[in-house]
């Protein structure tokens, strides 16, 4: 398997006192630099909150599009190492990968979380607040509250997970103070309310929007209840005058289909309820793939190609569900390919032993996220770090991990991600070990903090439960 250079970075300041020179790291195929000086100790504009900085409030999103409530990037895992606190920069090549057990982490019930107190104020008003609050044990919350009527719609993010309340009759900063109280214990709750939902719709000559906000509640006391909230949309765009071009946005999957319509205010309703309808809908044909690029070069490869099947949607209506697929994959230095694959199913990093790089390497990649049902993990993850940061109050570091695993019964390795976030606490560190939306949480005796994220790189592969990553997030 190829060896994938990164940098590995230390602030000049704080507590950690290295040396290193500066390393032009690329991904050992020729590929971007992974990390950079500029990177170091900096904010990564993702829109993640590190301790001891302020995020921005996130962009609104499109019509097509959503908005991550936290900004961008998942609260205590800063996307390329970015850390708070300025700093130089160094680099070396990363250490052998390091071998992983079982999870202990993503299926324990969460931790309460004790000693709150209000430590960074993004936004705050009469009517909502963005507050981060730090609390005993090392340990971060982040709330953000929203005016819902007389109530207040909050957020809370954390190592026990992410949660949403409605608190009746409170709003401003004393909202955010109700949520971290109540979040800040750490109980799971079961949501099986009624799913109520307001809809939004807007149309024009050209174009139609339509958008449906849907929650269900639990009530955990007077006042306060648990809540669960999903976001779908859809829009249409006039394709001729006899067609338009819809997409639909359902429990995170967008999906794009052509319809034979003249009627373009209309066309957003159809197609919302082809996309939300609970059975499947029978295609009228096979489904038919053409490609749109494909090139072939010494060592590389990559192709693209679009997907129609026509569908029987009921009332008349003539829907086409349109998809697109694909795959590039590079050389690797033992004959072998590194593919990255993505379509309709999911997408995938992986690599295959013995196959070298041709125009067909590729084709069979596409292959491989059409079967996603049937990958198998086989192995333990193998990690090894790809960033590293640490001053006196707060180191961070990022993994890649490799999985030997099976698809349709041919072996291969899959690869995933791993972030490592620790803050001090006494004479020692708390660290949290995220990998998808597994968390798994670690105590480490040591004092100095760039051996204390050393320590928790090796031992996080053992306290939670690393799987593939989803390319479509990153």
């Amino acid at each position: 398997m190829t060896g994938i250079f990164a940098l590995l970075a230390v602030a000049c300041g704080g507590e950690s006192e290295r040396s290193v020179s500066d390393v032009e790291a690329t991904d050992g195929n020729g590929g971007a630099r992974i990390g950079t000086d500029a990177e170091a100790g900096a904010d990564d504009d993702s829109g993640g909150t590190a301790p001891g900085t302020v995020a921005t409030e996130p962009g609104d999103a499109g019509p097509g599009g959503t908005s991550d409530s936290n900004g961008g990037t998942e609260s205590g895992v800063v996307e390329g190492g970015a850390s708070p606190g300025g700093g130089g920069a160094g680099g070396s090549v990363p250490e052998p990968m390091v071998g992983g057990g079982g999870s202990t982490g993503s299926g324990e019930t969460p931790m309460p979380i004790a000693g709150c107190e209000p430590f960074a104020l993004t936004t705050t008003s009469a009517e909502n607040c963005h507050v981060e609050f730090r609390c005993d044990e090392g340990e971060y919350l982040y709330t953000r509250c929203m005016a819902d009527g007389d109530s207040s719609l909050c957020e809370c993010r954390g190592s026990n997970g992410f949660r949403e309340y409605l608190f009746e009759g409170v709003s401003g900063f004393a909202a955010c103070e109700r949520a971290v109280d109540v979040c800040a214990e750490g109980e799971v709750v079961s949501i099986d309310g009624p799913r109520e939902c307001s809809v939004s719709r807007s149309a024009g000559s050209d174009s139609c929007v339509r958008r449906d906000s849907c929650r269900r509640m639990a009530e955990l006391a007077d006042g306060v209840a648990a809540v669960e909230s999903e976001f779908e949309a859809t829009w249409c765009d006039r394709e001729s005058t006899t067609s338009a071009r819809c997409f639909c946005l359902f429990d995170g999957i967008e999906r794009q289909y052509l319809i034979e319509t003249s009627e373009i205010a209309s066309s957003c309703d159809t197609v919302h309820a082809i996309c939300g309808s609970e059975a499947e809908i029978e295609p009228k044909s096979d489904r038919e793939c053409e490609v749109v690029e494909q090139n072939a070069e010494p060592d590389r490869c990559g192709i693209e190609e679009l997907c129609s099947e026509a569908l029987e949607a009921g009332d008349g209506v003539a829907a086409t569900l349109l998809d697109s697929r694909r795959a590039s994959c590079t050389a690797t230095s033992d004959a072998g390919a590194r593919c990255s694959c993505w379509g309709a199913n999911g997408s995938l990093e992986f690599e295959v032993a013995g196959a070298p790089v041709t125009e067909s390497t590729c084709v069979d990649a596409l292959g491989m996220c059409e079967s996603l049902d049937t990958l198998e993990i086989t192995g333990d993850a193998q990690c090894r770090p790809t960033l590293q940061y640490a001053d006196a109050q707060y180191c961070d570091a990022t993994l890649e991990c490799a999985l030997e695993a099976t698809i349709e019964g041919e072996p291969l390795r899959v690869y995933g991600a791993l972030f490592v976030l620790c803050s001090p606490v006494g004479d020692g560190w708390t660290c949290t070990c995220t990998a998808g939306t597994n968390v798994g949480r670690l105590t480490i005796d040591i004092a100095d903090p760039w051996e204390a994220c050393t320590e928790a790189m090796a031992r996080c592969p053992e306290a939670v439960d690393v799987q593939p990553s989803d390319l479509t997030s990153q």
